[in-house]
């Protein structure tokens, strides 16, 4: 069914990775999909991909050489030291550059680069997006491989020495491990949000002495404390009819365990 919506060609005999394209976006127990990109939406998440990234960014990186006596000395000198200190590339700085890998291992389990050369020399690193990369043993050799997806799917593979690999623990993505505690703080976070956006939890209720409303009367009350006292009107001095009293609800354990529960979903994702 997915080689039908995609369309790809009976005679094509390129590898497709449906596992990765299937854990894209993964339903967890809460009825939340949650893929690498939608997981930044939630702010925990993006909060902590943002302490990491941000504090390796700000680390320059430098090389060394060993001296006679065993000490060690800048190699400024070396190919690469302008590489990963200046500037990997033309177009990212090597600040950026060391940011969307850290990013890129956080979210996908792995960042990739690939060392483009001129003969010999490692003239710029390149950052490859991590869905177009996949990692494979070479048959013959037994050493590992990287399967390059182009955007007009063409696949190039590079072996392990044109590829720089900045892997998460075990090459799992914590996005992906943790969907189900990311989507539970979305579920709640939005939860809330529809809460407070209907004027939040009724704060308290109206009683009124004498026969029932009639239909009209009803809807005509409803309409006008709606108007008064939902959404951004919450909180407003309420002015109620003849024979009407307001008895004000407090809150209860449910209440008081949702926001432990908010609380504690802030620590499980950090």
């Amino acid at each position: 069914m997915l080689k039908r919506f995609f369309k790809f060609a009976r005679k094509s005999q390129a590898r497709i990775d449906w596992d990765a394209i299937i854990d894209l976006g993964r339903q967890t127990a809460a009825g939340i999909l949650v893929s690498p990109d939608s997981a930044l939406k939630c702010t925990p998440v993006f909060a902590g991909v943002r302490v990491r990234t941000e504090t390796l960014g700000s680390l320059p990186i430098h090389l060394y050489k060993r001296d006679a006596t065993g000490g060690k000395d800048r190699a400024t000198d070396h190919p690469l030291a302008r590489l990963l200190h200046d500037r990997p590339n033309a177009w990212t700085s090597a600040t950026e550059f060391v940011m969307q890998l850290e990013k890129d291992s956080i979210t996908h389990g792995a960042g990739y680069a690939l060392a483009n050369r001129s003969g010999d020399k490692i003239i710029e690193l390149i950052r490859l997006e991590p869905d177009t990369v996949a990692k494979e043993i070479n048959s013959d050799s037994f050493e590992p491989q990287y399967r390059v997806t182009l955007k007009n799917s063409e696949q190039r593979i590079y072996p392990w020495t044109d590829i720089l690999h900045v892997p998460a623990f075990g090459d799992l993505s914590p996005i992906r491990q943790c969907a189900d505690a990311i989507g539970l703080s979305v579920a709640m976070e939005r939860h809330a949000g529809r809460i407070f956006g209907n004027g939040g939890r009724p704060s308290g209720v109206l009683k009124m002495k004498g026969p029932p409303l009639s239909t009209a009367a009803y809807d005509r009350l409803k309409e006008s404390w709606s108007n008064a006292h939902v959404g951004e009107n919450s909180g407003k001095t309420a002015i109620l009819e003849n024979d009407m009293d307001f008895e004000p609800l407090t809150f209860n354990s449910v209440d008081l365990q949702f926001t432990e529960m908010r609380l504690f979903q802030l620590s499980e994702i950090a």
